[in-house]
């Protein structure tokens, strides 16, 4: 299984940099990366679907309800046996729809940390959320974990263009590679609408 010790290694390699004088900043540069891309919409962050409750308030910590996620890809209402999907609004979008009216919850969105149901429930609703979690890794070059295994070639990309950015300044070559993280990033959001359990993309929350 690949390490953090082991990506370290290549990207010094593949920088042509000396691997004990750029440590402290290739560590820096993949900790920067992990940061940046546990917000991300990838099928590897998803967590199995968790039971919400939506009372008569219309608005709902989301930190109380779910705990340590970065997005929610899909809620569905919960009808005696059936379930019916919900409608993502973005912020802007869900202002125009909010009203004093009660009913079956239609619409959601997330805003400042807070989900956010619209009409607002007219009495105490089941609903199944499916969500991401935002997932660490520790800093021994022995750690290991999706950032080092299904998402390394993205991470490894994003650290090298952090580098090459700010610390050795070569931006020809940044651009370059990150010409090829951008590709990389489109193959994986495809991968992800095929791979995660919800089958629904939704936009950055």
């Amino acid at each position: 299984m690949a390490t953090l010790g082991m990506m370290k290694t290549r990207i010094a390699r593949e920088l042509q940099i000396d691997a004990t004088t750029f440590d402290t900043d290739i560590t820096d540069a993949i900790f920067s990366a992990i940061g940046y891309y546990n917000d991300h919409d990838f099928w590897f962050l998803e967590t199995a679907p968790a039971t919400v409750l939506l009372t008569a308030t219309g608005a709902y910590s989301m930190e109380a309800i779910l705990p340590g996620r970065s997005q929610i890809h899909n809620l569905q209402l919960v009808y005696n046996q059936n379930t019916e999907a919900m409608l993502y609004r973005t912020p802007g979008e869900f202002a125009n729809l909010q009203s004093q009216f009660t009913g079956d919850p239609t619409f959601f969105t997330v805003n400042a940390d807070e989900l956010l149901v619209e009409p607002i429930p007219a009495r105490t609703f089941t609903a199944i959320a499916w969500y991401s979690l935002r997932k660490s890794i520790t800093s021994s070059n022995s750690a290991s974990g999706v950032w080092t295994t299904e998402a390394e070639e993205i991470i490894r990309l994003h650290a090298k263009v952090d580098l090459l950015t700010n610390r050795i300044k070569d931006y020809p070559e940044a651009m370059q590679i990150q010409g090829r993280l951008t590709d990389v990033l489109d193959k994986f959001d495809e991968k992800t609408v095929q791979r995660r359990g919800s089958r629904r993309i939704k936009p950055c929350l």
